[in-house]
């Protein structure tokens, strides 16, 4: 109740604010009153609202363009600029709003791109773009400790979703899914207080955008914060950004994922995006096992340079006889050219060689 009566207040002291400035008086005001039924359903279905975190000037044209890349949506999306660094965004079904709303994080050049829900009601000025949603990675916390999983999430951002852990993934950490505040430095620990013994587990971030490893802001990097000086001590965020587990169920966005790994959305299930579609039984193919086996990797390099140097002699081969047949064509015009009358009969032995030579290049 003290909520609604604080944003009354804080949106009635904005219209008086408003009035003032445009010195208006509520005479002067005609009132149109808007009824439920007044407003079109489908005007408002499967819309957003966008911006980038950053304060640098960019081009629309190419965050459009990169956005509907990065998006990969099944039909067309339309961008509306309203201001400076803020977007609505229509949808023409629910499965690309369900996309964008809820795989994020989005980057452009780095930078994070912040997408709320919109209603089409609401003052698009009035929304607070300030949070994006993104899977966090609690390292080294015991089995017995994940029903404190949201406590621990909650210091961190907006708790969303926890991924129960299975045998299926190898990797020493739970991941959550939480509603990150792009205003305020990022957390790089949490800590739990166990048997009077003080706890730390480190904290990781999947797709972080561009960050500071001195101040542990998003939007800018270490060398654009302050004079960009900064000792290795002082780089206490340097480590936020997770590398997944490299072993048979690797994550999504890993190099040549082979089909296991945590999947996207927040039940956790499937490949993941990032994830190759080979089956789980072509583990053992020679490409991924050639990493373990360094004999494998030098049979492979001495098939590689043998395939390279036939490659390099036949090139060679036909190189020069090219080289040649050009030279009797120069020849055999310059002395067409210089001499039509005395050196015709040279230059028609000439052709009569090119003639019969079959040519290889």
């Amino acid at each position: 109740m003290e909520g609604s009566t604080s944003a009354s207040g804080t949106t009635m002291s904005d219209m008086e604010s408003m009035m003032k400035e445009l010195g208006l008086k509520e005479d002067d005001l005609v009132d149109i009153v808007v009824e439920d039924g007044d407003l079109p359903e489908e005007a408002a279905r499967w819309m957003a609202i966008a911006r980038v975190h950053s304060d640098r000037p960019y081009s629309q044209y190419w965050f459009f363009r990169n956005m509907r890349v990065a998006w990969d949506l099944a039909q067309e999306v339309k961008f509306r600029p309203l201001e400076d660094n803020l977007y609505t965004l229509k949808f023409s079904c629910l499965g690309d709003w369900e996309r964008v709303i809820e795989d994020g994080p989005w980057t452009f050049k780095g930078k994070a791109v912040v997408i709320e829900p919109y209603d089409g009601i609401t003052r698009p000025t009035s929304i607070s773009l300030n949070k994006i949603e993104m899977w966090i990675q609690i390292h080294d916390l015991p089995e017995l400790f994940f029903g404190l999983i949201k406590s621990l999430a909650g210091t961190v951002g907006d708790f969303i979703y926890a991924e129960p852990k299975s045998q299926d993934f190898e990797g020493n950490f739970f991941r959550v899914r939480v509603k990150v505040d792009v205003t305020k430095p990022l957390r790089n620990a949490v800590s739990l207080v166990i048997k009077k013994k003080m706890e730390i587990f480190r904290v990781k971030y999947e797709r972080l955008p561009d960050w500071c490893a001195v101040c542990g802001m998003l939007g800018h990097l270490y060398k654009e914060c302050g004079n960009g000086i900064h000792p290795p001590s002082a780089l206490v965020f340097k480590n936020l950004r997770a590398d997944w587990f490299k072993g048979p169920g690797r994550g999504p966005g890993a190099d040549r994922a082979s089909g296991g790994g945590r999947g996207r959305g927040r039940a956790g299930r499937g490949a993941g995006r990032g994830a190759s579609q080979r089956g789980a039984g072509q583990h053992e193919s020679t490409e991924y096992r050639g990493r373990d086996d360094p004999s494998l990797n030098d049979d492979i390099d001495m098939v590689g340079a043998e395939g390279n140097r036939k490659r390099g002699a036949t090139q060679a081969s036909s190189g020069g006889r090219l080289c040649q047949n050009m030279l009797q064509k120069t020849v055999r015009v310059e002395l067409l050219w210089l001499y039509p009358l005395r050196w015709y009969p040279l230059a028609q032995h000439l052709s009569k060689n090119q003639r019969g030579r079959k040519l290889l290049c």
